[in-house]
């Protein structure tokens, strides 16, 4: 017990502010390891407990630890689950809202994560989402809610997906290898639309879909 504590200390005061470290990152089991980690949180070592197996190294100061916000919360506990911001949360990523929800959703493939309270997931059976980046998810839930969850009409969505392709944030090819796995007829015809709407010589407004 004593190895797995001093252990434990050491990594957690070697780790820099910001960073999420989970009882399975160190050696021993996970009640002792859970056990020192809790004592740490107890101490006030700058350490936050986020869920069960699940902590953030914050900064040690009279104000406290500070707290990680909800979508690197969500990241964190959802990285490998295809992740990403879903409705309103998702349009507000994207810069096609202003409107920040009050309860932030977001995506995942297969059972949605539990243990986070004031975060709504939804459940999504495509596995190819697996392989898309959190932008890219962002955008097939604003394309799969479209118009009802954004601010932006049609044309406004174009350009930022122009810009985000430029930058590299979205990858065409891969979003349509993801889109023909989406059971969602309506979503990948929107796709389609806006994949043919970026490849035209000039981006031209459109009326807002409904």
């Amino acid at each position: 017990m004593k190895t797995v504590s001093a252990t434990v200390r050491r990594r957690v005061h070697a780790a820099r502010p910001g960073v999420f470290l989970r009882t399975a990152d160190f050696p021993g089991s996970r009640s002792a390891v859970e056990t020192q980690l809790s004592r740490l949180v107890a101490a006030g070592e700058g350490l936050v407990r986020v869920r069960r197996g699940l902590y953030w190294k914050g900064v040690r100061s009279r104000f406290g630890p500070g707290r990680p916000g909800v979508d690197a919360i969500v990241r964190a506990v959802a990285s490998d689950r295809g992740v990403g911001p879903s409705g309103w949360t998702a349009s507000h990523a994207l810069g096609l809202s202003t409107q920040v929800p009050a309860t932030p959703a977001y995506a995942v493939v297969g059972a949605p994560p539990t243990g986070l309270p004031g975060v709504k997931f939804h459940s999504r059976r495509n596995l190819r989402r697996l392989r898309l980046r959190y932008h890219e998810v962002a955008l097939l839930e604003v394309l799969r809610d479209w118009p009802e969850s954004a601010e932006a009409d049609w044309a406004t969505l174009v350009r930022r997906m122009a810009r985000d392709l430029g930058a590299g944030l979205l990858r065409a090819d891969r979003l349509r290898s993801v889109v023909a796995g989406e059971r969602m007829p309506a979503l990948r015809d929107r796709f389609t639309r806006l994949m043919a709407d970026l490849s035209a010589p000039a981006i031209a407004p459109s009326t807002r879909e409904g």
